[in-house]
């Protein structure tokens, strides 16, 4: 019975960075690509986060996607892949959320530069969104 009660508490969350480099119509790239490497920032604390909370974390971005694993097995492959990721193109960026909506048993924290409204609307009842533009009103 404790052991039930244990794994009912566990953590398993799907941690999310969203490769959309943000808006650039009159914003500069150099701007752009700030907000861009907060979202990675930001993305690599909450990773962290989860490690140290021994959680159950599966990471995806574009061209990553690791397996629902303690997240001591995998946080140093997560890491790795934020110390390098870069914006994608348009398409790579829709592809990677409507996946998402396809796992709605699976807790999601997704970390991105898009703007409020642009995020499907299958993902709002199984998960948490960070906004970059939210973080920069609040400084």
């Amino acid at each position: 019975m404790v052991r039930e009660f244990a794994r009912e508490d566990d953590f398993r969350v799907l941690l999310v960075l969203d490769p959309h480099p943000g808006e650039l119509s009159a914003i500069s790239r150099t701007v752009s690509g700030g907000r861009f490497e907060r979202a990675v920032t930001t993305c690599a604390g909450i990773a962290w986060h989860f490690y140290e909370r021994n959680a159950f974390l599966q990471f995806r971005s574009a061209g990553i996607e690791t397996s629902l694993a303690p997240a001591e097995e995998n946080i140093f492959a997560i890491l790795r892949h934020l110390a390098v990721a870069h914006p994608e193109p348009t398409e790579a960026q829709d592809a990677l959320l409507q996946d998402l909506a396809a796992s709605p048993d699976l807790f999601k924290v997704i970390v991105t530069s898009r703007p409020r409204g642009t995020i499907p609307s299958e993902l709002w009842h199984s998960s948490y969104v960070i906004f970059l533009e939210s973080l920069e009103e609040t400084r």
